[in-house]
């Protein structure tokens, strides 16, 4: 691997989790407004698998982020792939067909802002967290509301 400063690294890895404690996904979008089809819409920009095992030192839960991806890089490893549902055996999708029609659930952790993009749990501290979560989420649903005109 080829650093920073360009110079050739050893890249051996020594320590390696195992993938069934993957249990997680983080997703970096970026949500615009398109005003050629004026709508509002999201673009995924990467991935990254979180870690969860159990540190036997200090006997707790360990959730940790392995390392980021581009989502253009894996598209295709994910559009070969099929995910599959116990629910539905009639319709077959694959993970991109997954992560595009928004088949996942999950809650915001950040925003662009002029703090320099920090996480919620920077400003704010325990149930708070969601409700932050749940006001930036409301806040973008009002804004492509707003659009409109009935």
């Amino acid at each position: 691997v080829i650093n920073a400063e360009g110079r050739e690294i050893d890249s051996t890895v020594t320590n390696m989790e195992n993938p069934a404690d993957i249990k997680q996904l983080m997703v970096l979008e970026e949500w615009f407004f398109d005003k050629k089809h004026s709508r509002l819409d999201v673009r995924i920009i990467g991935i990254c698998p979180i870690y969860m095992g159990y540190d036997q030192i200090t006997s707790r839960l360990v959730k940790r982020r392995l390392f980021w991806i581009r989502y253009e890089d894996v598209r295709q490893a994910l559009a070969t792939h099929e995910a599959f549902n116990s629910f539905n055996d009639a319709q077959r999708i694959s993970f991109e067909d997954l992560m595009l029609q928004r088949r996942f659930n999950g809650y915001i952790v950040a925003e662009s802002n002029v703090y320099d993009d920090r996480s919620i749990n920077q400003y704010k501290m325990g149930p708070a967290q969601i409700y932050e979560a749940e006001r930036i989420k409301n806040e973008i649903f009002n804004f492509e509301q707003d659009l409109w005109e009935y």
